[in-house]
């Protein structure tokens, strides 16, 4: 008998929407999620365009329905918005400094292919209330407010095909801030990452920005590890960390080099306080040479800063636990994925270099002093664990 006979494969229901997009897209078309029928309605209307390599579209009458021509419209006047930098002397994009220029152009050209200045277009009345619209054909998955942006002529607009996924203020304290900070690091610390930058919208606060990586020209073949472990999107939280090393090593083509790289990467979620990496915030992608490697790194945060009631340190579990996880975890975590003991050893021992860079960078972002104080109590509280 077929498994996903009463209910979506996890392969198209991780495509879904999640969080207030999902209420949204509930309320919009009166469907339900908890309804098998409803949920394959929900990817016949958002499925044209989402954050996968694919697109889902109906066919009636034996003919193909694009919902993805439908442009964005509704009767609401708006407006266009332009995006500023929230920094005075720091880049918004790479948090280095500027000398004498208001932004860095090669950090500009990464994230906008453009020079020129950016806008968004926004509600009149209300302009935060954009990121809580449905476009037809459209579907972006993630508990947070977000949404995808088509950047036309240095205008962002919601529609179709998408270049950016923007992420606004106001879910939770001074996240998109948190988040910018969390992927600059990382990125000096030299994981791969998309382009990224925060801005300041009139009418809406801070705004997160990062650029596609599964759309576009250069895009790249993604599935993240709910679809790859075949669970659906409620279950994303279910599973271990030695579960994820598992795929890695099935799916890889340089298992041992994404396995060193998959460590590196808890290791910094752990020592920055973001404890829900969930399966779908892990994925991998097959580029032009068809190699199949774990992707950019996406949605890293520090978790705990911002959201205090987060109850567990790793929502999947490393070691058998999803707390109390120390340097003894670690190492037995990198002995199960076949890590030389040297290397081990000495990305354990890079920590402290780390905790250096961050409290740098920290010290530069627009986090308030209160949560840039929260931020490295729990950076250097994690740091204990890992030391001792």
């Amino acid at each position: 008998m077929n498994r996903y006979l009463n209910t979506l494969h996890p392969f198209f229901d991780n495509l879904l929407f999640e969080g207030d997009q999902l209420k949204e897209a509930e309320r919009r078309y009166s469907l339900s999620r908890h309804a098998t029928v409803d949920r394959f309605k929900l990817l016949m209307v958002t499925g044209s365009h989402n954050l996968s390599y694919i697109s889902v579209q109906p066919i009636i009458d034996g003919k193909v329905f694009n919902l993805s021509l439908e442009k964005f419209s509704d009767d609401f006047e708006k407006q266009v918005i332009p995006l500023l930098s929230p920094f005075s002397k720091y880049c918004e994009i790479c948090l280095e400094a500027l000398k004498g220029d208001s932004h860095h152009k090669r950090c500009k050209a990464l994230l906008w292919k453009t020079q020129s200045p950016i806008k968004i277009e926004a509600y009149k009345n209300e302009p935060v209330n954009i990121f809580r619209t449905i476009v037809m054909g459209q579907s972006i998955s993630g508990a947070q407010r977000k949404s995808l942006f088509s950047l036309r002529k240095n205008i962002l607009e919601k529609g179709q095909p998408s270049t950016h996924i923007l992420k606004p203020d106001g879910d939770f304290p001074e996240m998109p801030a948190n988040e910018h900070l969390t992927m600059i690091i990382a990125n000096k610390l030299g994981f791969n990452t998309p382009a990224v930058g925060l801005y300041k919208v009139e009418g809406i606060g801070l705004i997160y920005v990062v650029s596609s990586f599964t759309k576009g020209k250069s895009c790249l073949i993604t599935e993240d590890f709910a679809q790859l472990s075949q669970k659906l999107s409620d279950d994303k939280d279910k599973g271990s960390l030695e579960d994820v090393a598992g795929i890695i090593v099935k799916y890889t083509s340089s298992p041992l080099i994404e396995s060193a790289d998959f460590f590196r990467r808890i290791l910094f979620c752990f020592l920055t306080g973001n404890g829900d990496m969930h399966l779908k915030n892990w994925s991998l992608s097959t580029n032009d040479s068809e190699l199949v490697k774990l992707s950019p790194v996406y949605d890293l945060l520090n978790v705990r800063a911002s959201f205090p009631q987060e109850q567990v340190q790793s929502i999947l579990s490393l070691d058998g636990k999803q707390n109390d996880i120390n340097r003894k975890s670690f190492l037995s975590f990198a002995n199960k994925l076949g890590l030389q003991p040297v290397f081990i050893e000495k990305t354990l021992n890079e920590c402290e270099g780390w905790l250096q860079l961050i409290e740098k960078y920290c010290e530069r972002s627009v986090l308030t002093e209160s949560r840039k104080k929260s931020y490295l109590s729990i950076v250097n509280e994690r740091y204990s664990q890992i030391k001792n």
